[in-house]
């Protein structure tokens, strides 16, 4: 298996090498990061097929399981957020 990732200038993305694709990464837990991404990938594609995957933290508590990092995938842009918590404006 070929992955590689490389660091960009730009704080927290990253370039994912897999196989011989490449993915456009970005790692936040900012909520404004988070719009940022979610407007340029409406910008880009207008029809959009989204792949989606969470992470739920582990709680002892009765019906309280946080998800713990939310990742989605849009064609070679990725954005991966953890402690996610949605700006109340957004409309989803």
């Amino acid at each position: 298996m070929v992955i590689d990732i490389e660091p960009l200038e730009s704080p927290y993305t990253y370039l994912i090498s897999f196989f011989d694709d490449v993915i456009y990464t970005i790692v936040t837990h900012d909520p404004d990061n988070v719009l940022n991404w979610i407007s340029k990938i409406e910008w880009i594609h207008r029809r959009l097929i989204v792949g989606l995957d969470d992470e739920w933290s582990h709680s002892f508590s009765r019906n309280h399981n946080p998800v713990a990092i939310l990742q989605l995938c849009v064609d070679a842009h990725a954005l991966s957020t953890n402690s996610f918590t949605p700006p109340t404006s957004l409309n989803l």
